[in-house]
């Protein structure tokens, strides 16, 4: 089969996605939450059902998903990664496949370039988290909802309600997405005189999407109700969302041109008005037959881009706070379709090909500096650190179990003995203490890993009353502005030894 020249574009961008997503895919250490991922994903899925439900603020599907590819695959970092990466590379054809549907060829081609070099989505295609699933099952739901327009037929109703069922149980987001299509079906009824899909059809889809739900329903409820008593997001600002569309873009310079190619599409689609609406009215549109105009469509583009994002900030202040900006990973694709359709409508001469240029050497040197930047929990390092230095028969303490879990991990000695905080009940109460004071009188020396948690200060008292803090350091790095985590290691010895000199730590507690 002939490929065509958009085709063959087309290809050549997958093929570059591909690259900038699988190299240096296991370069950095799995942090905390790529721990708990894989984690859950060697219990069976009775076991992950249950504890996503008592224990998480999520739906399961991402983790069980994960359950089989490890069977089938193994636990290596760049086998756990890369149906991240998969699911990345295959979101580019369908940002292109959305983008021709709503526009044309020439935008599809466009927001697929800008999906494959953002560094944004390179970042979550090399996580194992459930980010760049809930990227792609967004976009197959907006995909059929537009083929529900277009062809009204069984298989746009089936691939709709499948991609919108999987995408709710992917992450609790995905809600979100799903509200912002009713909001724009209601608001076609209301204002567009154009024939679409029937009331009843539509409200039966969304009647069979709460029936697949419903079985989740009660563990949302209850998972609601445990972020209300508590929550470890803070509560977002204005700045908050501009650091969203920050991420989205890669960069605060690519943002500023973003927002430039944005306002493009939304005011020459003003310009157009009078003639759009003629053609939405009656008539065929640019989108395709029985479609929506472009008028309309940048109009579904503002709802995919704005609800997911509003709504959960606007939660934040009348509840508990709960914007997270990786949450709404699905509606830079929106954003990014925006700035397609703008850059299209610059002249095909010199501006158009110098801003493609711009956005692609832009988004090539933040993926550039992304490698290059230690933004992951270093716990291969901590592990080499304290394999290179520790003596068999060391007692590793480690503040949570998920700590352990990732130190274990990357740890090669077997003969360490480890525990977690988690075993006891960790609060420094009155029985605590005499465990840890036990525990320091059988070991000479005793390693304290802590990070992701606070109230351990009474670890170091209780150490010190009968042992010498002979090495201290902090794995300090910075994931996302102003969010430092921090790695702290301590080795406790009843007689100083040479560890101090080894290690060339410097004795200290923060």
């Amino acid at each position: 089969m002939k490929l065509t020249r958009n085709e063959w574009v087309l290809l050549l961008i997958m093929l570059l996605g591909l690259f900038v997503r699988i190299y240096f895919i296991s370069g950095q250490s799995l942090w905390f939450d790529e721990g708990y991922s894989l984690r859950m994903s060697q219990l069976s899925p009775r076991e992950i059902i249950s504890e996503t439900a008592s224990a998480d603020y999520h739906p399961p599907l991402y983790y069980i998903g994960l359950h089989y590819w490890v069977s089938l695959f193994g636990t290596s970092e760049f086998s756990v990664r890369l149906p991240s990466a998969i699911l990345g590379i295959c979101s580019i054809l369908i940002l292109y496949k959305v983008g021709k549907h709503l526009f044309n060829d020439n935008v599809g081609i466009l927001s697929s370039l800008i999906l494959a070099v953002s560094v944004f989505h390179v970042e979550y295609s090399q996580e194992v988290r459930s980010y760049s699933l809930m990227a792609f099952m967004t976009l197959l739901s907006f995909y059929f909802f537009l083929k529900l327009f277009n062809e009204r037929n069984l298989r746009a109703s089936v691939g709709y309600t499948i991609s919108s069922a999987v995408l709710m149980y992917t992450h609790v987001y995905g809600l979100f997405f799903i509200l912002s299509q009713n909001i724009y079906f209601i608001a076609h009824k209301l204002f567009s005189r154009e024939k679409t899909i029937s009331t009843g059809k539509w409200v039966s889809l969304q009647g069979i999407l709460l029936i697949l739900f419903l079985p989740w329903t009660n563990s949302l409820l209850a998972q609601t109700a445990k972020v209300q008593r508590g929550y470890w997001v803070s509560e977002p600002t204005l700045l908050s969302v501009i650091y969203t569309f920050g991420g989205y873009a890669g960069s605060r310079l690519l943002l500023f041109f973003f927002l430039i190619f944005v306002g493009l599409a939304l005011t020459r689609c003003g310009k157009n008005l009078p003639e759009l609406k003629e053609a939405s009215n009656f008539g065929e549109t640019q989108s395709f037959k029985r479609g929506l105009s472009q008028h309309e469509a940048l109009y579904l583009l503002f709802l995919w881009l704005s609800v997911p994002v509003v709504l959960p900030f606007l939660i934040s202040y009348v509840s508990q706070p709960i914007f997270i900006s990786r949450g709404t990973i699905g509606s830079s694709l929106a954003f990014y379709l925006l700035a397609a359709k703008g850059i299209d409508t610059l002249p095909k001469k010199y501006f158009k090909p110098a801003c493609i240029a711009l956005v692609v050497i832009l988004s090539l040197s933040n993926i550039w500096v992304y490698y290059h930047r230690v933004y992951k929990d270093p716990w291969r390092k901590v592990a080499h650190t304290v394999d290179m230095t520790a003596k068999s028969g060391d007692m590793v303490l480690f503040n949570s179990s998920l700590c352990q879990y990732l130190f274990s991990y990357y740890s090669k000695r077997p003969d360490l003995i480890k525990m977690s905080l988690s075993e006891i009940s960790g609060n420094g109460n009155e029985e605590d203490i005499k465990q840890m004071e036990s525990l320091s009188a059988r070991h000479d020396r005793v390693w304290v890993i802590v990070s992701h948690g606070k109230g351990t200060e009474w670890l170091k008292q209780v150490f010190l009353k009968s042992c010498t803090l002979s090495y201290y350091k902090e794995y300090s790095i910075e994931r996302n502005v102003g969010n430092y985590v921090v790695i702290r290691v301590s080795l406790f010895e009843h007689h100083l030894g040479a560890a101090f000199s080894i290690l060339g730590g410097k004795p200290g507690w923060s």
